[in-house]
């Protein structure tokens, strides 16, 4: 991923249409999963996976303002430029996802968990999350928009991506040990929240 060695550029592109409108929206969605999970689940320590350069930060300071917040990606330059904005308020480190070995209350994905395999991402986050944590993630599965995006994304930078369903996950994560639930962003995106809760045993 070439394009995201450039991060003030990367992040420029999103601040014009239609990229800020689909940003928009999905921090939304996003922003208010998290706010309705804060009257159940208060963690202590935070993952931002594929932090990029930080999107996620102040939104998860706001709304967790005493947790402990550490952004993990594999981009060094994404890493560096998160760090130069808000190191006042987060952590961050250079890591693979699916080499990574910390646990915490709270694992956040913010469209990055299409850049790993499906099984191991999940066997990861199980990992990751114990069984008294909780997992949101935000994707997209297979739409009339996404489709299509992840063709030219590949024809254009030599990024492969994963579209994956609700059902995808919630089969790779028996009901007996974690709950599921998901919400739809948009139709035409393939965009969804999903929030997975380790059960306490």
């Amino acid at each position: 991923m070439h394009y995201y060695s450039f991060p003030s550029l990367y992040e420029l592109a999103f601040k014009l249409p239609p990229l800020l409108l689909w940003r928009k929206k999905s921090l939304k969605a996003l922003t208010k999963t998290l706010a309705e999970l804060k009257n159940t689940h208060s963690p202590k320590t935070i993952l931002d996976v594929g932090c990029g350069a930080g999107v996620l930060t102040k939104t998860l300071r706001k709304i967790y303002p005493g947790a402990e917040i550490l952004g993990i990606d594999k981009s060094n330059d994404m890493i560096g430029f998160a760090h130069k904005k808000h190191n006042k308020i987060a952590k961050f480190k250079q890591a693979d996802f699916l080499a990574y070995e910390g646990k915490h209350d709270l694992l956040v994905s913010f469209y990055s968990f299409c850049f790993f395999p499906l099984n191991e991402g999940v066997e990861k986050i199980k990992h990751i999350i114990g069984q008294k944590g909780k997992c949101i993630i935000v994707t997209c599965g297979k739409a009339a928009f996404s489709v299509p995006h992840k063709f030219l994304l590949k024809k254009i930078t030599g990024s492969q991506i994963g579209l994956y369903s609700p059902e995808d996950f919630k089969k790779l994560l028996p009901s007996s040990e974690f709950e599921v639930s998901s919400k739809i962003i948009s139709k035409t995106e393939g965009s969804f929240v999903l929030v997975i809760s380790a059960k306490n045993k």
